[in-house]
């Protein structure tokens, strides 16, 4: 299981966050669903240890994110749709 070390404001304010002490040292698990950390957990893994990249993953998650129908990010809803990468 990761662990946040660094972080930036975009990322921060899609996980409800206002600083960096409020994410490093947490996991998915703190900010999301059982079911949905469980499944970012599982992918993460599935990377690592294959170091095979996920391409063309379009991701689900819980956060304070909405995006349009061209693909941005706008502010003020419950999901968020985006492209997933490491």
């Amino acid at each position: 299981m990761s662990r946040i070390v660094v972080d930036n404001n975009a990322h921060r304010r899609t996980l409800g966050a206002n600083t960096l002490e409020q994410v490093v040292g947490k996991t998915d698990f703190d900010f999301f669903p059982r079911e949905l950390a469980a499944q970012f957990d599982a992918e993460e893994k599935q990377v690592v240890q294959s170091g095979e990249p996920l391409i063309d993953k379009l991701e689900k998650s819980q956060s304070n994110m909405e995006v349009d129908d061209q693909g941005a990010a706008a502010r003020s809803a419950r999901e968020y749709y985006g492209n997933c990468g490491f």
